[in-house]
């Protein structure tokens, strides 16, 4: 595969991987922000982008055109991929080469989620050095790792988004909190206008 071309991953089934599930509820940080236009979501991808590590997993939940698909658009930006980013809702996981690479997963069509998900490799990339990206998220919670960052938006007005950020575990609880500080100082776009807690 040449440049920064998707590609569609369809894994095996894999064995049991080292990642916790035990959710350190100590190490827990939500942020609550109102996304004022698509623009301002994607900048929030942007900006999270900087943030991110290989093996991070970003879950993302929200109704139809809520924006996740928006958010991860503006991640992808942020990670250098000049593509095209679309939401894999039939080929269910695109992978973007980026350092470290994107996994985009989309989890809406699958009716048993838990099950497809592990068919089609998921779990392999939850542990993976990539970013993993999911939208529909909270179809599959029980296969997520304890310790992720978990995305919320919801529609508050035509454009307007409530995006609600957690960060489980330490690592995540610290994204939070760096991501919140982004709000004030961060290029024009990011909205800030509220404060972390945990």
């Amino acid at each position: 595969m040449s440049g920064d071309q998707p590609s569609t991953i369809n894994h095996q089934q894999s064995a049991n991987h080292p990642k916790s599930k035990i959710e350190n509820r100590k190490s827990v940080a939500r942020w609550v922000l109102i996304s004022h236009a698509p623009e301002e979501t994607a900048a929030l991808g942007t900006a999270l982008a900087a943030l991110l590590q290989p093996g991070d997993v970003v879950a993302l939940s929200g109704d139809l055109g809520a924006g996740k698909t928006t958010l991860v658009q503006g991640l992808a930006r942020g990670l250098g991929i000049t593509q095209p980013v679309t939401s894999p809702t039939f080929i269910l996981i695109n992978e973007y080469r980026s350092t470290p690479p994107l996994y985009h997963v989309d989890c809406y069509r699958l009716v048993d989620a838990p099950a497809e998900a592990w068919a089609i490799g998921l779990d392999e990339l939850l542990y993976d050095d990539g970013i993993c990206v999911i939208e529909w998220a909270d179809r599959l919670r029980s296969l997520l790792p304890a310790e992720r960052l978990d995305v919320i938006l919801i529609w508050i007005g035509p454009h307007e988004r409530l995006v609600e950020i957690v960060g489980r575990g330490a690592r995540y609880a610290v994204l939070v909190h760096a991501l919140s500080s982004c709000g004030s100082s961060a290029p024009q776009g990011i909205p800030g206008n509220s404060q972390v807690t945990g």
